[in-house]
């Protein structure tokens, strides 16, 4: 074999190696499949878009055919159907359990497959498989939490990414469990709910959202015109303010935190959610409010409410700096990235990041800005975390600041959680990092790479010793 040759190998085989750490990943097949509804060619499930759907009715099937072998399928509802039989081959299986708009179903390995709804439901878009590990895109998730160190109150989709954006990485950093409630339901835009659900999943959530409920009457409205509005259509503020509690008391967390008072730019739904969460703080530790929430999950006052750009007891969250646990990305770079998943609102308010290539550049309603309007557990002391005074679920016996004096709650609800022990304070990238379930997937990433540069090497080392060898036989000739 000529040097020529041998370099030209080299060369052919570089790319080769490199992709070795990806080559048990699962890959997009749509252009291998037929994929039909009754009978019928469904190719608007096959092309990524989200407001293109297919209606699903009481026995509807959908049917696929490949011409590669299928590993799994990741479905984008709009609407979730319930319930839904999937058959391949001898098997068959139960899904939609969870009713989660995005679901994925593994371990299929056939050719062909129906799926048999057995509830009404809109599909938006199916991505058929190959066998291989699940994509980091394609997402699985678990179910809400049982108990939460975090509460977020975005109104709307989109607002978990600009008023809020950032925030969500930047706990789950610190190994917090974070739990993200919705007020609206976009349920004329349903499409919106499928951008929220990309979103948090670009910031590193894992654990479903609760999705709104009610509808979106604008931004023109008052909060007291909004409430005015909402009861016409036989939703009273006192039940809005009763799923507030329940919200409390289902999940029970630490910190909550909300919208500005002023609603930002003053939208009235926002102010509207920020009344409802600081009016919920003052009655979610009675049990003789909605017995039945209290029966069923308990009387629990969280120890903190953050109120967005409230100047009294004010906090400063660094949203620009490198977080450990998302490969040392900051949590202002990763709402950019999530705030792009929200197309439809995209030209609508991309403003915000104009001129602000870091968080602390942000002109108007910075995420970075909280104030302290509630706490059970005294007054913060570093003025730069959420978590002073607390300890989070997944760190016993641990706390982000030592106490401050003691002092009495603005509100004393009969049952809030005692103080937590006093700790050192700790740094930004503390042992809590270890407990977030992303590490694993950054870890399993970079074993990935380490085996592709190492097959690159011996693969180098091959053809070394093979060109040695051929120079040594020239040699002897």
């Amino acid at each position: 074999m000529k040097k020529r040759q041998i370099l030209f190998l080299l060369l052919f085989l570089f790319p080769l190696c490199l992709s070795v750490r990806a080559a048990d990943e699962a890959r997009c097949v749509n252009n291998a499949c037929d994929m039909r509804i009754y009978g019928e060619r469904a190719d608007t499930l096959l092309d990524g878009n989200l407001r293109s759907h297919s209606k699903l009715h009481k026995g509807t099937e959908l049917t696929v055919n490949s011409s590669e072998l299928i590993g799994g399928l990741y479905l984008e509802f709009s609407a979730a159907p319930g319930e839904y039989t999937l058959r391949a081959g001898d098997q068959t299986r139960k899904c939609g359990q969870s009713g989660f708009l995005h679901q994925y179903i593994g371990e299929l390995n056939c050719y062909s497959l129906t799926l048999r709804f057995q509830g009404e439901g809109i599909l938006a878009n199916v991505y058929v498989l190959s066998p291989g590990d699940k994509p980091e895109w394609v997402q699985d998730w678990e179910p809400c939490w049982d108990r939460a160190d975090v509460l977020l109150l975005p109104t709307h989709s989109d607002d978990d990414a600009l008023f809020f954006g950032g925030i969500i990485p930047w706990c789950l950093d610190r190994g917090a469990r974070v739990q993200v409630a919705y007020l609206i339901s976009h349920s004329t835009e349903p499409y919106r709910c499928n951008e929220l659900l990309n979103a948090l999943w670009v910031s590193g959530l894992r654990n479903y959202p609760v999705l709104g409920i009610y509808e979106d009457l604008g931004p023109d409205e008052s909060m007291e015109k909004q409430i005015e509005l909402y009861a016409k259509d036989k939703v009273s503020y006192d039940d809005m303010l009763l799923r507030q509690l329940r919200l409390y008391r289902q999940f029970k967390p630490q910190v909550v935190i909300c919208h500005d008072s002023e609603g930002e730019y003053g939208h009235g739904a926002h102010k509207l959610y920020y009344q409802l969460a600081a009016d919920a703080m003052e009655m979610a530790g009675n049990g003789s409010v909605d017995a039945s929430s209290a029966a069923r999950f308990g009387v629990w006052t969280p120890s903190k409410l953050y109120v967005h750009l409230l100047r009294e007891r004010p906090v400063v969250i660094d949203l620009d700096e490198p977080l450990r646990s998302f490969n040392y990305r900051t949590g202002y770079e990763l709402a950019q990235k999530a705030f792009a998943c929200h197309e439809s609102q995209y030209d609508f308010f991309s403003w915000y990041f104009w001129g602000a290539p870091t968080a602390a550049q942000l002109q108007q309603y910075s995420a970075r800005e909280y104030g302290l309007y509630y706490s059970a557990v005294g007054d913060d002391v570093s003025g730069r975390s959420f978590f002073d005074n607390l300890t989070l679920c997944d760190r016993p016996g641990e706390t982000d600041a030592a106490p401050a004096e003691a002092e009495a709650p603005e509100t004393l609800p009969e049952e809030a959680p005692e103080a937590a022990p006093a700790a050192e304070e700790e740094s930004s990238h503390s042992a809590a990092t270890l407990v977030n379930p992303r590490l694993g997937e950054i870890r399993a990433e970079q074993r990935r790479l380490v085996c592709g540069i190492c097959a690159l090497l011996a693969v180098v080392a091959a053809l070394l010793i093979t060109l040695h060898k051929l120079k040594i036989k020239e040699r002897e000739q």
